[in-house]
């Protein structure tokens, strides 16, 4: 359980709650959620580091957990449930204003960075593309 400091796909909080088999967080820890809050972690895609493509992955906004029913809010509601594989720790120094921003677009131009496209243009004028361009 996250408390929510930020909005949308673009979620900074501190943990305020863990389940029994949670080892990589703990209560109070600061982190940061992107667009994803859940995926199997068995299947193939997310074997080969596809969570995207799960066929049951949940996103972080307007997907429906199977087991409770709940439609997640994102960084709209005060609280969020996320598996801790798509947690990341965020040291109090940052600024949730330059943090947030990473959870969605940095993790996004992050991506295109390890796929090592050699040519990549990014067409329009949001986050991902300032961060991308930043990036170079």
């Amino acid at each position: 359980m996250l408390t929510n400091m930020s909005a949308f796909t673009e979620i900074i909080g501190l943990v305020t709650r863990v389940g029994p088999k949670v080892t990589l967080h703990q209560i109070g820890d600061r982190v940061g959620v992107g667009a994803s809050s859940w995926a199997c972690l068995e299947c193939r895609q997310c074997k080969k580091g596809n969570e995207q493509y799960c066929a049951r992955q949940l996103d972080t906004y307007g997907a429906k957990w199977p087991d409770t029913g709940y439609v997640t809010k994102g960084g709209y509601s005060s609280h969020i449930r996320i598996h801790e594989h798509y947690c990341f720790p965020v040291p109090e120094e940052l600024p949730t204003t330059v943090a947030a921003p990473m959870m969605c677009a940095g993790l996004v131009s992050m991506a295109l960075l390890l796929l090592r496209i050699p040519v990549l243009r990014v067409f329009g004028c949001s986050r991902m593309q300032h961060l991308r361009l930043r990036s170079r």
